[in-house]
């Protein structure tokens, strides 16, 4: 089956929706020694039918892009790719009219459907079936539909004494039926094709399976029928045709996954965006087991071992009717799940006590300019997945928010920056810095104490930036409360305070670094704030802070002379249209001084950094993509020396205690035929640290060998393990959990 046929397989699990992480577990002596294919594993289900579907349908299993509805007279499935539909009904001829149904092997999933901010829409607690069996659709022979890892699959079970050509089926709504040179046989629908690949028929005997030769067969009325070879009629026969939908083509599916954290109890905490259909575990009732919308935000928790298999522990949709971006995640001490993003559902849900609990200025219309920003706090403990919902708010005006930062404090207040193209955030604290929108996109900050009495939560917030683009990527605070705002501007004009490093731009858009003392009030709470840049365009991404106080930032740069230190792994721009980017900054120490390490990273090609996590002992990882061929490469797996064929992810560690080149301390390439990009990264205690980001490859270099199928012309998420570097110990300095 090819993509040029424009078709698809039949019947999928969950693949189809293109899956949250893709990589399994590696020897854990490689130094890429694992990541996580457990959304991509979790295996297909069935759920009964509570109201949510017409009443002739008894169970269903549904995926992004097709619905498997299961009823007495026979099973529909519904494909869709994004533009149109189509159904096929299988229906045996001359069966039982009213077979006895039943659901068997209760999985440790459910489904809750909460949809929107209305309890009465709402399913709690609908369980979760490995298979569901249809009893004596003839003499002696059952059909049982179940689920095979990530597919669908259907058994004829033939008793011992019964005639398995008795079997004849009808595929109602297909165009056309056939067989193709390997037996299998083709169902057209329009410019697509259903595929159900050759039957396998086996016996079970006491010296093991037996596989027995068995084919379809088309007649002329277009009846599908089953030939068997011989076999040992004293003993049951099972013919077991395949279903696999592949809804890849048409990008009936989209997964990024754009943040990361890991929790204190081992695990790890993913956030982005998906259309994916995914099965729930069943020891943390999700706030939200159903898509709500056409995209939603996700959260998801995974064991992610060092050797094995990851293990998906929790899933939740975030979303409204309908879409949602995904963006960061936290998680704190005591196991409470933070998470931003961005919002078009006017019934998003919030909680009482929310900042806004309206889509700014939108009046119920959702579109793409009525865009808020999201704010959620979740446990994911709680025995309910209704009363999971600890916080949740809307943030912005009547336009476009779109959070690109997220920390919280010891304390659990939370504190968000990006930006926004709205000149009326509503509401705006009397205190703020700066109380309208100078340009078009102007960065943004707010400081929300979730546990806070209706009408209480909102501490702080402000615009910030001139009169041009000012984009805020990063936020962070300090032992003594005092906030840390930094990003990019293309703004002559930025506010600025204090002994500025940089006090004027430099080139066509500057890193910035702000510093708030939100004990003060006004133009006062502005204490520091300097342009950080050269000659060029030099845009941070990401920022993170250490222990002894120092700030860290990573992006892109397209200055020949951006400020590097004597003691830069990298002195000199690599070439292409940007390079990489890694810098320290001490405001403690005088202007001219502040920045305590600064080097590029990059090839000769184009490099973009867009995510930065502390490793501790002077470590800094940094991941995005790289377009060059000759990107230093060390420690790395054969499948990470040299660049797959377009923009490949990359991750590098940098040792900032080490002078020069050998300050390099880990890099490799990640990617396959098509673009993919590391966003995020998150470390862990022990030194180990995983990174997330998106792929459009039809096969990475996982390391079970096998290939990820992304869907055609959109993304895929996956998520990296990478073990500490050998004869590295756990960090003496151990990083937030951000």
């Amino acid at each position: 089956m090819g993509l040029i046929r424009k078709s698809c397989v039949f019947l999928c699990g969950l693949a189809v929706a293109g899956s949250v992480t893709l990589l399994p577990a590696a020897p854990v002596d490689r130094p890429l020694s694992a990541a996580a294919r457990a959304l991509e594993r979790v295996p297909a289900w069935f759920e009964p039918n509570q109201g949510l579907l017409p009443p002739q349908v008894k169970y269903f299993s549904k995926g992004a892009g097709y619905a498997l509805l299961l009823e007495e007279s026979g099973a529909v499935v519904s494909l869709a790719d994004g533009s149109s539909s189509a159904s096929v009904r299988l229906t045996l001829l001359g069966s039982r009219t009213k077979p006895e149904m039943d659901a068997a092997d209760l999985q440790v999933g459910r489904t809750n459907y909460i949809l929107g901010n209305q309890p009465s829409r709402w399913t709690s607690n609908v369980p979760h079936y490995a298979r569901v069996r249809y009893r004596d659709v003839y003499a002696g022979i059952d059909l049982v539909y179940r689920g095979a890892g990530r597919q669908l699959e259907y058994d004829f079970v033939v008793s011992p004494g019964a005639d398995p050509s008795r079997i004849r089926m009808q595929f109602r709504g297909a165009g056309s039926l056939s067989l193709d040179q390997n037996g299998s046989l083709v169902l057209g629908l329009g410019d697509r094709q259903i595929l159900q690949p050759k039957p396998v028929v086996y016996q079970d005997t006491p010296a093991g399976r037996m596989t027995v030769d068995g084919s379809y067969l088309v007649a002329r009325n277009r009846e599908v029928r089953f030939t068997v070879g011989k076999y040992d009629q004293t003993k049951p026969l099972v013919i077991d045709p395949v279903l696999v939908y592949a809804g890849y083509f048409g990008g009936d599916s989209f997964d990024s996954v754009t943040g990361v954290a890991y929790d204190r109890d081992g695990s790890v905490w993913l956030t982005g965006t998906t259309m994916s259909v995914v099965e729930l575990p069943a020891q943390n009732e999700p706030l939200l087991g159903a898509m709500a919308g056409t995209q939603d935000a996700f959260l998801a928790k995974l064991s992610v071992p060092a050797n094995g298999t990851p293990t998906l522990l929790y899933w939740t949709y975030l979303g409204g009717a309908d879409r949602e971006w995904g963006g960061r995640v936290w998680v704190d001490d005591a196991g409470m799940v933070y998470a931003t993003g961005s919002t078009v559902s006017s019934d998003f849900p919030k909680t009482a006590n929310a900042v806004s609990d309206k889509l700014g200025g939108a009046k119920n219309t959702s579109a793409v300019y009525n865009q808020d920003a999201f704010v959620v706090k979740i446990n994911p403990a709680s025995p309910s997945g209704a009363d999971s919902l600890v916080y949740a708010s809307f943030l912005g005006g009547s336009l476009l928010e779109v959070p690109t930062a997220l920390a919280v404090d010891p304390a659990g207040i939370i504190y968000v920056a990006g930006y926004t193209s709205s000149i009326d955030i509503d509401p705006l604290v009397s205190t703020t810095l700066q109380p309208a929108n100078r340009g078009g996109y102007e960065a943004f900050f707010y400081k929300i104490d979730p546990g806070a009495a209706a009408g209480a939560s909102l501490l702080f917030n402000t615009y910030f930036g001139g009169r041009s683009t000012d984009v805020a990527t990063g936020v962070g605070f300090d032992a003594s409360g005092a906030v840390y705002i930094s990003g990019y501007t293309f703004s002559d004009d930025l506010p600025i305070a204090g002994d500025c490093h940089q006090c004027v731009l430099n080139g066509g858009a500057d890193a910035f670094l702000a510093k708030l003392d939100l004990t003060k009030t006004g133009l006062d709470t502005l204490v520091y704030a300097s342009y950080l840049g050269g000659s060029g365009l030099d845009l941070a991404q990401s920022m993170a802070m250490d222990a002894s106080g120092g700030i860290w930032l990573t992006g892109y740069t397209l200055s020949p002379d951006f400020p590097v230190t004597p003691d830069a792994y990298q002195s000199v721009y690599g070439g292409g249209a940007a390079d990489a980017f890694l810098a320290r900054v001490d405001l403690s120490r005088p202007p001219a001084e502040i920045i305590t390490y600064g080097t590029y990273f990059g090839g000769s090609g184009t490099d973009i950094a867009y995510g930065l996590a502390l490793l501790g002992n002077g470590k800094a990882a940094i991941t995005g993509y790289t377009l060059s061929n000759d990107l230093p490469v060390i420690g790395a797996p054969a499948s990470g020396e040299t660049r797959a064929l377009m923009a490949d992810a990359f991750v590098a560690v940098l040792d900032t205690s080490v002078p020069g080149v050998g300050g390099l301390a880990f890099s490799t390439y990640f990617g396959g035929t098509n673009q993919d990009a590391g966003l995020n990264i998150a470390p862990d205690p022990a030194g180990n640290f995983y990174v997330v980001g998106y792929s459009y490859s039809r096969s990475l270099p996982v390391t079970d060998g096998g290939q990820k199928r992304s869907p055609f012309g959109s993304s895929s998420g996956f998520l990296l393990r990478l073990d500490k570097l050998p004869g590295e110990s756990a960090s003496s300095d151990p990083p937030p959990a951000n």
